[in-house]
C-alpha cells in the first residue's frame, strides 16, 4: 500500500508491506524528488527493494541466496529425494537462473529463461492456442509439457524449498499452456498400419525403433539410451542380453529401470544387426538430431508417409499402442501393465484399451 502526501515541493510517502511473516510499516518519508506521483512511485519501489535487501542481510532467518545456492542446498539435503533425471534438469535450470537472487526471480523471468533453454517454443509465445487447428494444438501442448516437466517444475521445487526455509516469499509458479488430459487424444497404431510401416522402404533403424517400442513399451529416450555393450547400474548386466533373452531399460522417469523379456519378433530384428559395439540406435543425441535431414523426426515422418499413416502418430503413440495391445491381446491387468510399462499410477493407464474396437479385442492371438 502506498500513501502520498505533498508538502511544499516534495512528496512524502508511507507504506505497508510484508517480508516473510513480518509486516513492515514505513512512516512519512521524504522522496527527495520534486512533487510528482510518477517519481514518488519509482522512489517507493526502489526504497522498498533496498529495504528488503538490507533486512534480509541483517536477519539470519531470512537470508539472501541465489538460485544456485538454493539448488545446492536441495541437492545436498539428505531428506530430499532427487532422481538422476531431475538432478540433470536442476543443473540445467541453474545455467539460466543460477546468478539471480531468489527474491529477484519472477514468473516473467522464469518464462524467459525457459524459452531460452527450449528455443523451439519461442515461436508459440504470442499465439492464441484455442484458435489453432487441432493437430497444431497437440504439437504445441506436447512441447510445452516437456518444458513444464523439465524446467518449470524444477524451478518450482527450488522456490518452494527456499520459501520453506524463509529465504524468499512464496510465489505460485506459472506453467506453459497445455491441453487438459481429456482433450489430449491417445493415438495408437493398428495392426495393418504397423504392417505397412515395416514393409515400407523406410530406414532400417526407424522400423527397428517401431518394433522395439512396440514390444518393450519403452519411452523414446529409454529406447535411445539402450546400448549393446553398456552395463546397467542395477546388476552390472548388458542392457541387451540375448543369452538370457532380456533387455534392461534404464532412465525411466524415476530412474528405477525395468527388465523386459525379448519378444520373438523383436529378437529376429535384433539378430539382423552385426555391429553390436555401440548404442542400439544412431540417434543417441535426440536434441541435436531430431531436426536434421538424417534425424529421427524426419526419418519417422518419411516412414509414416510411405505407409500412408496419420502423421500425428509420433513415437510416443507406439507406447500407447503397447499398452492398448497388452490389454486387448494379452488380457494384462492394471498391476501387470504398470510393471511392464513403468507407469506409476492407475490414473496414467486408465485411458488405454478404450480405442480398440470390440471385435478387435477378441483377436487375442493376432498380435504378430
Amino acid at each position: 500500500m502506498l500513501t502520498e502526501k505533498p508538502r511544499g515541493k516534495y512528496y512524502y510517502i508511507r507504506g505497508t508491506f510484508k517480508v516473510a511473516t513480518i509486516t513492515i510499516e514505513i512512516n512519512w518519508t521524504k522522496t527527495n524528488v520534486l512533487a510528482s506521483k510518477t517519481y514518488t512511485k519509482r522512489f517507493w519501489d526502489n526504497f522498498k527493494e533496498k529495504w528488503i535487501e538490507d533486512y534480509k542481510r541483517q536477519n539470519s532467518g531470512y537470508e539472501v541466496k541465489t538460485y544456485k545456492d538454493a539448488t545446492n542446498e536441495v541437492l545436498n539435503d539428505p531428506y530430499e529425494s532427487i532422481s538422476k533425471q531431475d538432478e540433470r534438469n536442476l543443473h540445467r535450470t541453474v545455467q539460466y537462473l543460477g546468478s539471480f537472487h531468489l527474491n529477484k526471480i519472477t514468473n516473467k523471468l522464469i518464462g524467459q529463461k525457459a524459452i531460452e533453454c527450449y528455443n523451439n517454443i519461442k515461436e508459440y509465445t504470442n499465439l492464441k492456442y484455442t484458435s489453432l487447428p487441432r493437430d497444431k494444438q497437440i504439437d504445441i501442448s506436447s512441447k510445452h509439457a516437456t518444458v513444464n516437466r523439465n524446467f518449470i517444475t524444477q524451478v518450482s521445487k527450488i522456490m518452494h524449498y527456499a520459501h520453506d526455509n524463509k529465504w524468499c516469499e512464496y510465489m505460485r509458479i506459472k506453467r506453459f499452456w497445455t491441453l487438459s488430459g481429456k482433450n489430449r487424444p491417445k493415438y495408437t497404431f493398428t495392426l495393418e498400419e504397423i504392417k505397412r510401416c515395416l514393409e515400407s522402404n523406410a530406414f532400417f533403424y526407424t522400423k527397428l525403433l517401431l518394433v522395439f517400442m512396440l514390444y518393450t513399451g519403452a519411452r523414446l529416450q529409454e529406447a535411445l539410451n539402450v546400448s549393446w555393450s553398456g552395463k546397467n547400474f542395477f546388476n552390472n548386466r548388458p542392457e541387451i542380453d540375448l543369452e538370457k533373452n532380456q533387455i534392461f531399460l534404464w532412465q525411466s522417469k524415476q530412474d528405477e529401470g525395468r527388465v523386459i523379456e525379448i519378444h520373438p519378433t523383436l529378437r529376429a530384428w535384433l539378430e539382423k544387426i552385426n555391429n553390436r559395439n555401440d548404442r542400439l540406435f544412431p540417434w543417441n543425441n535426440l536434441q541435436h538430431k531430431k531436426n536434421k535431414p538424417d534425424g529421427l523426426t524426419n526419418s519417422w515422418r518419411e516412414m509414416l508417409d510411405m505407409a500412408d499413416v496419420d502423421q500425428m502418430k509420433k513415437r510416443h503413440a507406439v507406447r500407447h499402442t503397447y499398452a492398448t495391445f497388452l490389454i486387448s491381446y494379452a488380457n494384462a491387468n492394471d498391476s501387470e501393465l504398470m510393471d511392464l510399462g513403468g507407469w506409476k499410477t492407475r490414473d496414467m493407464i486408465s485411458v488405454y484399451g478404450s480405442t480398440v474396437p470390440e471385435e478387435t479385442r477378441k483377436k487375442i492371438n493376432l498380435l504378430p
